[in-house]
């Protein structure tokens, strides 16, 4: 009777792990609770009674402090930055860049950001113009983000994954051409940077080299890239694809986003 309870406990852990496994990258796979976050340090009340003794929300005061610590965005949530260029490229060299888009966001919980994605000047390498609305060589997208640890430890690197939920499609090439179909699903990481202080902007690092994202999945987390999926006719291909964005203020490659109001991203 033992020997079947233990078998039956087993059994039980292994298919919970499975479980786990199987759900492959996802929200469910990183902590909803804790750091990293967003959030405001905010002076307490009254004095001496905050959590914390600094502004940036970092040293514990036990009561005897003169900050506290609110997770998630203030009532002015919203965000936007501007991009010189962003470009998708699959490790097979299928490419599209754009060479104008704004990014316009909210910050709606402590873990999770939502992101309109509006790009100009779409092509493929063969000049095909890509669109998935009435203008040529435009591209809108709504995705979700999610924050995670890059690097955990004493000096953090906290990173944001975008999602396209649904999977953002369009097509390049306009009629008679025979046209491309696009397909593109799964999620990407970038820095998002600097953590643990009170910030008016900050810089979002989107970077790949021949379609492979640098990083290509969190500390604790499984591999999470991009996929693109490509339909020419009867042809149909799958690849693994990286995500590139240049901001137009700084070199060489972050995206500067300005927020409504100061908001920090705890990662201690």
């Amino acid at each position: 009777m033992e020997r079947a309870r233990r078998m039956g406990l087993c059994l039980a852990a292994v298919l919970t792990i499975g479980a786990i496994a199987a759900s492959g990258a996802s929200a469910a796979e990183y902590e909803m609770e804790g750091v990293p976050e967003f959030g405001r340090c905010q002076p307490a009340a009254t004095p001496k009674t905050g959590e914390y003794k600094g502004s940036h929300c970092l040293a514990p005061a036990f009561g005897k402090g003169s900050y506290n610590w609110s997770p998630g965005p203030g009532p002015k949530n919203k965000f936007e930055g501007t991009m010189a260029s962003t470009t998708l490229e699959t490790v097979g060299k299928f490419k599209v860049s754009c060479n104008f888009g704004v990014a316009r966001g909210a910050y709606v919980s402590p873990k999770t950001v939502s992101v309109t994605l509006e790009l100009v000047g779409c092509v493929t390498p063969t000049l095909q113009k890509c669109q998935n609305g009435p203008e040529e060589a435009e591209i809108e997208t709504t995705v979700e983000g999610e924050l995670g640890f890059i690097k955990g430890g004493t000096k953090p690197i906290v990173g944001l994954d975008l999602k396209p939920s649904p999977a953002i499609s369009f097509t390049c090439g306009l009629l008679p051409e025979v046209l491309t179909v696009v397909s593109v699903s799964g999620s990407v990481i970038g820095a998002i940077k600097p953590p643990n202080s009170m910030r008016s902007a900050f810089k979002l690092s989107y970077v790949a080299t021949n379609g492979k994202q640098n990083p290509e999945k969190f500390e604790e987390g499984v591999k999470d890239t991009l996929s693109l999926m490509r339909t020419t006719g009867l042809e149909s291909s799958t690849e693994q694809a990286g995500l590139t964005i240049i901001g137009v203020e700084e070199k060489p490659k972050a995206l500067i986003v300005e927020n409504e109001e100061p908001i920090e991203i705890k990662a201690k």
